[in-house]
């Protein structure tokens, strides 16, 4: 009898611990899933910010060479414009002038400046992504919010080349294994497509 009295309540106490621990379903957490429409808005968002920041980082690379093969032409002719192993004063005249013509286009269409202002945006877009990435499963609101930060970006952004961006496309295709989306470009578009827009490159 006295065993009994003793047993029952270790029993008891052991039922009561369990349904302590056992975790209530009111109070278990609520994981969020994808929709397939959330998660091609999120696809399309990371998408356009590595196609940005791809694209400015090119333009980026190409005003800083021309900034930097500016200079050393100015460097060179200067040198020369002051070096007594040039023959005459024309020809001391003439290294002036091509110190001018190198050194004026820099100076007008602020080369240094557009360099740093791409490099500042493509900065900004791979932040974005970085963000939308860390930030895990998204639902509509979020997604609103890193869609309105992608269209604010754009708003800063100056008219995009159709040949170079459609050279960003191709890039991404290839690294994404999507080769069948890749539309090729002649050699003029790939070689003109830093100086001058030529639309039908997103269409051919």
């Amino acid at each position: 009898m006295l065993c009994l009295v003793v047993i029952v309540p270790l029993q008891t106490n052991r039922l009561n611990l369990q349904h302590l621990l056992a975790p209530r379903a009111d109070r278990a957490p609520q994981m969020k899933e994808w929709t397939d429409d959330d998660w091609q808005r999120r696809f399309d968002i990371l998408y356009k910010c590595q196609l940005s920041s791809l694209y400015h980082r090119k333009r980026e690379r190409f005003y800083s060479l021309l900034d930097k093969v500016a200079n050393a032409l100015a460097l060179i002719a200067g040198t020369s414009a002051m070096s007594e192993l040039l023959p005459s004063a024309s020809a001391k005249a003439m290294a002036g002038a091509v110190v001018a013509a190198v050194t004026l286009p820099g100076i007008v269409f602020t080369w240094a400046d557009k360099a740093r202002m791409h490099a500042l945006l493509a900065s900004k877009f791979v932040t974005l992504e970085s963000e939308v990435i860390g930030a895990g499963v998204l639902d509509a609101a979020q997604l609103d919010k890193f869609s309105e930060c992608a269209l604010k970006l754009e708003v800063e952004e100056p008219p995009q080349l159709s040949a170079l961006t459609r050279l960003c496309q191709n890039e991404i295709a290839y690294a994404m294994g999507e080769t069948s989306s890749m539309r090729q470009l002649s050699f003029k578009e790939r070689v003109l497509a830093h100086f001058i827009d030529m639309p039908k490159a997103s269409t051919n």
